[in-house]
């Protein structure tokens, strides 16, 4: 037996706020991606988000200039300045939107499914089936309204797509790691998500490092993360990688 006090409604602030913050940033490039995909009001948990978006989407749909500070002015009394600074301080990257958008109309559809059985189990024993059956109904034909649907393609279709892509003139699409014997075996497209694994002191960060220096001699921007490097750790390794100087010897 399910609990239902134990049941909470799912949702993700962050991504709500993210997805706001890049409707700020960039109304032209997340406008028509909110309004191509029916975004409603309940979509959001975030009264103040909820606000704003509606906001700037107005202001867009009339072509009118999207300026925050006056849509804060405007909305004083739904959202505070403090709140206001912070989305349009996060400075969240339109190109993500898509991202953003996915995770928070996941999160309502789910609420959706949930209102939507609880309301049937109530009615289940309150007044019967059908009407029980009817609530049910209604909250996955909701749901389903603003499911992506995926076409079927053919494998004929699928593999006429593959050869164009290793043909030569897309060939740029690749992103070369600059060490010839890894290139044969394994290409690198842009998009690519690529995850190095080896034991500890196996030459990870080395090969990440070697990668990132071959890219940037390209004139291709790279951005390096780490958790564990210091900043002085990343450049001495890159120094003593393009002098061809052992580490040690750079001291």
């Amino acid at each position: 037996m399910i609990d239902v006090q134990s049941i909470k409604p799912p949702s993700v602030p962050e991504a709500e706020d993210a997805l706001c913050s890049a409707l700020l940033t960039d109304p032209d490039k997340v406008a028509p991606v909110l309004i191509g995909a029916g975004i409603q009001l309940n979509d959001f948990t975030r009264s103040d988000v909820a606000a704003v978006v509606v906001e700037v989407l107005a202001l867009w749909a009339a072509r009118q200039q999207v300026d925050p500070i006056q849509v804060g002015i405007k909305l004083k009394d739904t959202i505070n300045i403090h709140r206001m600074t912070e989305l349009i301080s996060m400075m969240a990257v339109p190109s993500a939107a898509q991202g953003y958008w996915d995770m928070v109309k996941d999160a309502s559809n789910r609420r959706k499914i949930i209102q939507g059985c609880l309301t049937a189990a109530y009615e289940a024993s309150v007044d019967g089936l059908s009407e029980a059956m009817a609530s049910m109904n209604d909250a996955m034909a909701s749901v389903n309204n603003h499911l992506t649907v995926h076409k079927a393609s053919s494998l004929k279709d699928l593999l006429r797509e593959s050869i164009s892509a290793l043909s030569e003139p897309n060939r740029a699409n690749t992103v070369p790691t600059g060490i010839a014997s890894l290139d044969r075996i394994s290409q690198v497209r842009q998009g690519d998500f690529v995850v190095i694994a080896a034991q500890a002191k196996g030459g990870k960060s080395t090969l990440a490092l070697s990668y990132a220096a071959a890219v940037a001699s390209r004139n291709d921007n790279v951005l390096i993360c780490s958790l564990e490097m210091p900043s002085r750790d990343i450049s001495e390794k890159l120094l003593a990688r393009q002098s061809r100087v052992s580490l040690p010897r750079l001291y």
